[in-house]
């Protein structure tokens, strides 16, 4: 059976109910589907993607990354910034490429990078669904397992979208090289 995403999930729902005779306004969404709407639990998928990342380094001969609050604090203002000013991308408006802003605000880092994600999943199958993206991806793989790396920041915000039920999730994943826990300027 086909997984449903996005607005085809809720057009599956309306209709499901109205076979059933039931209208739009009194329907129950089915128990898988209101869990999917529920708020997803942001440190806990940030930890899942964490944990992911690592067994994929692992696998790899790579030393597993330990997680940094000062890159996960610049992850979560990542997101904030892309959701506020309506863009997605590695360029910050009026600032740059996002990884000489993220070394610019870590002081003690040798180096910085990041991973991005968007994704209207539902909550239950969107960790899984953007790690196997970045893993499909070459140049987001390659930041995953960069050997350099020794510091991960993950931040998720979840927003609503244009479709009723419907939300976006924005990760990011910073990466960086330090000796030691970061601070940020």
């Amino acid at each position: 059976m086909a997984r449903l995403t996005g607005a085809t999930l809720l057009a599956s729902v309306l209709w499901s109910a109205a076979v059933a005779g039931v209208s739009a306004q009194t329907a129950h969404p089915l128990p898988e589907v209101a869990a999917a709407n529920a708020p997803i639990d942001a440190p806990a998928a940030e930890i899942q993607l964490l944990d992911l990342i690592n067994l994929l380094r692992m696998e790899h001969g790579r030393a597993p990354l330990e997680w940094d609050v000062a890159l996960t604090d610049l992850a979560y203002a990542r997101n904030l910034d892309m959701i506020e000013r309506r863009y997605f991308s590695h360029d910050i408006p009026d600032i740059g490429f996002a990884p000489f802003w993220l070394k610019s605000q870590l002081p003690r880092a040798l180096g910085a990078g990041e991973n991005l994600g968007l994704s209207d999943e539902p909550n239950p199958f969107v960790v899984g669904s953007l790690y196997n993206s970045w893993v499909a991806s070459p140049t987001h793989l390659e930041n995953m397992l960069r050997p350099e790396w020794n510091r991960i920041g993950v931040g998720l915000n979840e927003v609503p979208s244009y479709f009723p039920g419907v939300t976006l999730k924005y990760v990011t994943q910073v990466f960086a090289v330090a000796s030691g826990p970061l601070t940020r300027l």
